[in-house]
């Protein structure tokens, strides 16, 4: 999940009013988890219900 994390950092950076996601199955996930990081506090993992993850609910919606 590192790329999810600095894809995050990027987009926080560089002010994004989206992110796209080009292809299909990992390259969608990875942009929906980049979404949600780019408008939430925290590491990935806190929001993950499963392994071990937090589970802990997403306080902000993420970008489109």
């Amino acid at each position: 999940m590192t790329h999810v994390m600095e894809g995050a950092k990027i987009a926080k950076k560089e002010a994004c009013d989206f992110v796209l996601g080009l292809g299909g199955g990992s390259p969608i996930d990875s942009a929906k988890s980049i979404a949600i990081m780019a408008t939430n506090p925290g590491d990935y993992w806190d929001y993950i219900s499963g392994g071990t993850g937090k589970a802990m609910p997403i306080p902000n919606r993420p970008l489109p």
